[in-house]
């Protein structure tokens, strides 16, 4: 697939200390350390969309920009879908299927979707990051790395 077009895609990003943050109408929200997936799409452009995730310095748009825009956020890369791919709500049901995932906290990223949330903690299991990444490749997802480690639990 290539990432120039759109489609949906899973971010995972690990936090390395916990903290609290204002996330808009939600209101101040505690993020543990740990991994989490966040599911988002992009119309068009989808490579676009995830390297303006991995950046730091940018304006705070959608609800992950406030993750991703700290220090203690690392943006690891994303198993990507096309267009005709599974959508975030699907993508976040998918996950919740894996033990011991959460949808945390409630309506992140997911103010116009009928669905929990778009935003699913693993905690600081790594056995769930490979799990998570395996049941979304079963849904034709892609992994792509953004730290140059391959896909998580598998070959580099």
């Amino acid at each position: 697939m290539s990432q120039q077009c759109g489609g949906t895609y899973a971010l995972f990003l690990v936090l390395d200390e916990g903290f609290s943050q204002d996330v808009g109408s939600l209101g101040r929200h505690r993020f543990p350390r740990g991994t989490y997936i966040y599911a988002g799409s992009a119309v068009s452009g989808l490579r676009p969309r995830l390297m303006r995730h991995a950046r730091s310095d940018k304006k705070v748009h959608w609800h992950v920009d406030r993750l991703t825009s700290r220090s203690e956020c690392q943006v690891v890369g994303a198993v990507t879908f096309g267009p005709d791919g599974p959508s975030e709500c699907q993508i976040v049901s998918v996950l919740t299927q894996l033990p011991w995932t959460v949808v945390a906290p409630p309506r992140f990223g997911a103010s116009d979707h009928d669905c929990p949330g778009h935003l699913v903690r693993l905690g600081e299991r790594p056995e769930l990051v490979h799990g998570a990444v395996e049941a979304l490749e079963k849904q034709g997802g892609t992994w792509l790395s953004f730290d140059g480690i391959g896909r998580p639990g598998g070959p580099a």
